[in-house]
């Protein structure tokens, strides 16, 4: 038992250390993706930047300027870059 021990703490220590965080940012992101409303500043991990003028199930509008809309699905957001605004009609 004694000779387990030093195994099951080097488990115990890669989980804390390694799953658990990325497992909270992974959880914060989809809250964030489910909280979105129509005016928030958001960033795709394609690196677009735009305002939300849409929202769908799994698919939201994003307007990239000049009246230029664009597709996207809510799970490519990967973070709000700013404050909301007004969506432009």
């Amino acid at each position: 038992m004694v000779q387990l021990l030093p195994i099951i703490i080097l488990l115990v220590l890669f989980y804390v250390i390694l799953i658990l965080p990325n497992q909270m940012q992974s959880r914060r992101v989809r809250k964030m993706q489910q909280s979105l409303n129509v005016g928030d500043q958001v960033v795709t991990s394609g690196g677009l930047v735009g305002s939300v003028a849409e929202l769908g199930q799994d698919v939201i509008t994003l307007d990239v300027g000049h009246g230029t809309r664009v597709r996207v699905t809510r799970g490519s957001v990967a973070h709000r870059s700013g404050p909301a605004m007004p969506p432009v009609q």
